[in-house]
This record gives structure tokens, C-alpha cells and sequence, in this order.
């Protein structure tokens, strides 16, 4: 027998579509033609109908289940066999399974609470009646549009002797396998579990502890480079407290994972019952939390696509890229602005991902940084979208009559080198190809007909001048500082924002402007350096911060050389006006700029559209005070 297709019957089940499938296991949607209702049908796959084990596990599946009634745990209606392949018919769910919540963009951190609390729930209900689930993970637990949790799989769930045992915690239980058989997800299972020791319910805790890990920080609790890394790490390793990684998570946070997460399970909670109340105690935290707390986003499931793999993650401007696009309901063309280094490459990406289901044409990066030549744009272009250059005709003429009916996002990046190229060869594409949009990163604006410009914000900054600060949990709240603790994890796993190194933290940030790049390069020094040391040697940034990726570009290494390559493509004047108005520390009025101007070199009427033209390269930012408008 193939695989099933969707009108296929068993018994007098109708096959509507398959919604998953494992190692263990086919999922598919199906109509019981008897009852008239929706249920989801499990049955093993063609390599393991003839397996005993095999069919032994999925009748265990459906016993422990089906002992089962919770509102958290997916019922199990009966078990049965048909043209010679046993199946297990369950409840129909509506929803995703939390791995994929968190691949497509996560829950906010209310929900995650909710969602860790209905999971003990359900552990606990099974642990009442003795069971052992043992393979608690992202995959099963699956999540409906209502945001209640149902647990998944219970095939490898085993009975232990005595309740009173399961209820009181007590470490005499029966031993669920063979002394030494090791069955579970190595990522999410317990050090006695990884070691092939008896469990008992405090093994289940462990793993939601690490599941809930994952769902808050991005990253696995315990990884290695091999499964048996894996598993000595789960046995001999502390995982970083999720503050560590993410610095808006509550301290409460870090202490109830770690209990539920501690090597020792006599240090866990007693009963899955108190890890649901500790979590449930977290709810007044959760109000004050509304950053969502994601695992990084996946393109699998998504429209074609060049778009980068990220290498680190994207920390806070949810609102930036909900603005952008908004910005593309009233025009096909937005042009990220800012200075070099506020994040404009990397926003442009993010906002490219979110919108990628919508482009049945994909989504599409054109690099234009190392390009030089204007006269290659095209060529660059078309060879990103896979367009051959055709005998006697424009390249562009070809590219647009090729996409001309596509419905595609294209990406240009680094366009302020060849504005006037880029521009001309955009709007040509824009006229032919109704269907298209064009995201561009520019520190000017492109100066195309039908162009919406947007500049990039810097992060948020905290507030020097409060007593607040000083304190780790208001700090945190701001978005350079989570970059900032993000960025020095990675570079120095120990690291971790403390009450102690609050205020320093905030003051680097605050000093820095915001700036996603000079953060990011003054975050990799914790790897010599302590905050405090970092913070009194920023008079000399130019020269602290430097260090940047060995693969980025030359001008994306240091600070200095991302100032350096804009300063490269002012007009002379533009640069006379730029150097005489750094004389302002606390920056300057138009009229204080017509002032130190000598005689002859630029005229007064020149001044403003010098500033202005400054204010688009994005090399002098416009104020508003109570005395009127000011420039830094």
C-alpha cells in the first residue's frame, strides 16, 4: 500500500488530507461517516506495520490516552485496524503544534505562560493515574487558534507502581525500561533519563522546563555537535538563565526553570501541579511583559526566496516592521533611510520574511554594496531573479517583459552609492510589472516618483538621568540594551546583566545613540573587557569599536569605516559645510551654520539645502526643541 491519499477510506473513515507525519507515526484528517464528525486518524507508516514494537507502542499510545480525560490532553476515541494497518482515532485539533508557532513568529509571553501552566496541567492529570509521558517537546503540544494547549503522543508513556509515589515525589518508582534503554528527544529528555535510569514524574517536569526554555529564548537548553554531546550536556550542563539571553524575561522566570530544570531531581518541583502554580504566579509579571519572545523565523513552508539565513537574532522592532508594511498598501516602492549602522539591511530582510507567504514570486536580495559600475545594476539584478540577457535587446527591457506578470518582493540593498542607476532602472521595472514591489536600503532617498520614504529609528535608549536605571528589569525593557546583552552572550557565554552592571549597560547604549552597529561592536568586547571598562573608554570610540565580522564588508567592520564611506560620497560642499558645523557640540541652528560659512566658499542661500541634503544622507539628523528647529 502507498501512501494515502485524500477520498481513500479505512473502515468508515474518509481520508480528507494528511496533516503530519514521524518517525513513528502518519497523521491524517479524516470524516467518521458513521457519527458525522471531523477526527484526526494515527497510524503507523508502511515500513512498520510488520514491526512488532512498532505496533506495540502505538497500542500503548492509545491505552494511556485514552485512560485520559483532560482538557489539555487530545482524547483518544478508539483504536482499529483496516486492510492490514493498525490506527488510533483521536479528537481533531485545530492549531499548531508549539515548534511551529515558534518557527512562524511565537506567542507573546502571557500566552507562553498560559500555555506552560495548561501543560502541567495535563501532565499532572496523567501523572495521578501513574503515567509517565517521556517524551514531552514542542512537536507534542499542540496549540488551537483559542490558545489551549493539548498534549500530544503519549506512545512511549509508562505506567509507574504507585501513585502515592507519582503525588509525593518520592524517588523509589518502578523502573519504566530496560536498565539502560534510553527512549525520548535527547534535547528535551532528563539527565536520568539520558543516562537510561528509572523515571519518574519529576522526569516530565524536566523536559517541560527545557521545552518552555526553548519557546522563551530561541535556543535549545542543551545542544551538541553530536547526540551523545547532547547528552552529556543534558547530564553535566547548566543551560544560561533565560535572562541571560533574552534580559526582558522576568527574574522569577530564570528561577522556575532552573528548579525545573535542576540535574538533581529532588531540587525540581515535587509535583507537575506546583510547576503549574508557579507558572500561573507569573501572570502579574506577564502584563508588564509585551515583547514577543520568539524563536527565530523559518522560511520553510514559504514562497522561493534568496533571503539569508540570519546567523544571530533579531532583537525588538515589531513596530518598524508592521509600519513598513503598512507603508506598501499605499505604494510599491519604500526606501529604508538612516545612517550606516542603524539596521536598515537588517529590518529590510525581517520585513522581506514577513511578507513572503504573501508573494507567490518569491522574495528576492540584490546586494548592490560591492558594486561600483551603475552600468551593472540591471545585470545585477536580473541575475538574482534568473533572467538571461537577450541578443539585440536592453537587459531591462528583458527583465521587465520576463517579470512583468510575477507577483514578487525585491530587496535592494545598499542603494546610496548608485541612487540615481537604482533609481532609473526601479522605475522602469515599477511602469512594466504591475505586480511588483521593491523594498530599498539607501542612507538618501532614491528621488523616484512614487517613492515613500521611511527613516530607520535607532533602538530605544534608556534614560540616563533616572535613579531607575540602575536596576537590571526596567533597564532590559529597552530594545539597544536586549541587543546589546544579546550580542555579549554570544560573544561571551558568562555574561549576564545584573543589577550591578545595569547602569553601566544603559550608559554604553544612551552614549552610542542607539545605534545597532556601534552596539553590536561594543558588545563583543566583554570578551576583554568588563562593562564598566567598556563605558570609560567610549571618549575613544572610533578606536574601541571596531572588531565586526571578519565576513562583512571592509566599511561594516568598524565604526569608523561606516562614518568614513559616507563622508566618501559628499560633494565638496557638502563636506566643507559638514566639517565647519562640527564645531557644535551640542549641535546647531540653520542660522549658526550661515555663520561660520567664510565668505565666498558657499553662499547663505546654499546653507539650507546643503543641511537638508546632509539631513538625506542621513549624516545629520533634524531636531525640534522650544527655541525652534536644531541639527546634530
Amino acid at each position: 500500500m502507498t501512501e494515502l491519499q485524500s477520498g481513500a477510506h479505512l473502515s468508515h473513515y474518509r481520508l480528507e488530507g494528511k496533516l503530519g507525519e514521524g518517525g513513528m507515526g502518519e497523521v491524517y484528517r479524516a470524516r467518521d461517516t458513521k457519527l458525522d464528525r471531523t477526527v484526526a486518524i494515527k497510524l503507523l507508516p508502511l515500513s512498520a506495520t510488520r514491526d512488532p514494537e512498532a505496533r506495540q507502542r502505538l497500542l500503548q499510545e492509545a491505552r494511556s490516552a485514552g485512560s485520559l480525560s483532560h482538557p489539555n490532553i487530545v482524547t483518544i476515541y478508539s483504536v482499529d485496524e483496516a486492510d492490514g494497518r493498525d490506527f488510533i482515532v483521536m479528537e481533531h485539533v485545530e492549531g499548531d503544534t508549539l515548534r511551529a508557532l515558534s518557527q512562524e513568529g511565537g506567542v507573546d509571553f502571557p500566552a507562553w505562560v498560559e500555555i506552560g501552566a495548561q501543560v502541567a496541567d495535563a501532565l499532572a492529570a496523567a501523572h495521578a493515574l501513574g503515567l509517565v509521558h517521556r517524551d514531552i517537546k514542542p512537536a507534542n503540544i499542540l496549540v488551537t487558534k483559542q490558545g489551549v494547549a493539548k498534549v500530544l503522543d503519549f506512545g512511549l508513556a509508562k505506567e509507574v507502581t504507585s501513585l502515592r509515589d507519582v503525588q509525593a515525589g518520592d524517588s523509589t518508582v518502578a523502573q519504566l525500561t530496560a536498565p539502560g534503554l534510553i527512549v525520548g528527544t535527547i534535547a528535551y529528555m532528563s539527565p536520568e533519563q539520558a543516562r537510561g535510569e528509572p523515571l519518574d514524574a519529576r522526569s516530565d517536569i524536566f523536559a517541560l522546563g527545557s521545552t518552555l526554555y526553548e519557546a522563551l529564548t530561541g535556543r535549545p537548553a542543551f545542544t551538541g555537535e553530536s547526540a551523545l554531546e547532547t547528552m552529556h550536556a543534558v547530564a553535566t550542563k547548566d543551560a544560561p538563565a533565560p535572562s541571560a539571553i533574552r534580559p526582558e524575561v522576568p527574574n522569577d522566570v530564570d528561577l522556575i526553570l532552573a528548579r525545573a530544570m535542576a540535574k538533581d531531581r529532588e531540587e525540581r518541583y515535587r509535583s507537575s501541579r506546583d510547576f503549574a502554580d508557579a507558572l500561573r504566579a507569573l501572570r502579574e509579571s506577564a502584563d508588564h511583559v509585551t515583547a514577543t519572545i520568539t524563536l527565530p523565523r523559518q522560511l520553510a513552508a514559504r514562497g522561493p526566496t534568496n533571503l539569508p539565513s540570519q546567523l544571530t537574532s533579531f532583537i525588538g522592532r515589531r513596530r518598524e516592521r508592521a509600519e513598513v508594511r503598512r507603508l506598501f498598501s499605499s505604494s510599491r516602492i519604500v526606501t529604508l533611510t538612516g545612517p550606516g549602522g542603524s539596521g536598515k539591511t537588517r529590518i529590510a530582510i525581517q520585513v522581506a520574511m514577513d511578507m513572503l507567504s504573501e508573494q507567490p514570486e518569491g522574495a528576492w536580495l540584490v546586494e548592490l554594496e560591492s558594486l561600483d559600475d551603475p552600468a551593472f545594476v540591471p545585470q545585477t539584478v536580473a541575475s538574482v531573479l534568473g533572467v538571461q540577457e537577450e541578443p539585440g535587446r536592453p537587459l531591462l527591457e528583458t527583465l521587465a517583459m520576463t517579470i512583468a506578470a510575477k507577483e514578487m518582493l525585491v530587496v535592494l540593498d545598499n542603494c546610496e552609492h548608485l541612487a540615481g542607476p537604482v533609481a532609473s532602472a526601479a522605475e522602469g521595472l515599477l511602469r512594466e510589472c504591475p505586480q511588483l514591489r521593491i523594498l530599498a536600503t539607501s542612507r538618501e532617498p532614491l528621488g523616484l516618483r512614487g517613492e515613500l520614504v521611511w527613516r530607520v529609528p535607532m533602538l530605544s535608549v534608556p534614560d540616563i538621568r533616572t535613579t531607575a536605571v540602575k536596576t537590571k528589569d526596567v533597564v532590559a525593557r529597552f530594545e539597544s540594551v536586549r541587543l546589546f546583552v544579546d550580542r555579549a552572550v554570544a560573544a561571551h557565554p558568562s555574561f549576564q546583566l545584573t543589577d550591578k552592571n545595569a547602569s553601566a549597560v544603559a550608559q554604553i547604549c544612551h552614549h552610542l545613540d542607539g545605534i545597532p552597529l556601534a552596539i553590536e561592536l561594543a558588545a563583543v568586547r566583554v570578551k576583554a573587557l568588563p562593562v564598566e571598562k567598556i563605558l570609560s573608554r567610549l571618549s575613544d570610540r572610533f578606536q574601541l569599536l571596531t572588531g565586526g565580522s571578519r565576513t562583512a564588508l571592509p566599511r561594516q567592520q568598524t565604526l569608523r569605516a561606516t562614518v568614513d564611506w559616507s563622508y566618501e560620497l559628499l560633494s565638496a560642499k557638502e563636506r566643507a559645510l559638514l566639517n565647519r558645523t562640527t564645531i557644535f557640540a551640542g549641535g546647531f541652528t540653520l542660522e549658526a551654520a550661515e555663520g561660520v560659512i567664510p565668505n565666498g566658499d558657499i553662499k547663505d542661500a546654499e546653507v539650507l539645502d546643503l543641511v537638508s541634503a546632509l539631513v538625506d544622507k542621513s549624516l545629520v539628523v533634524p531636531e525640534e526643541t522650544d527655541e525652534g528647529g536644531r541639527y546634530r
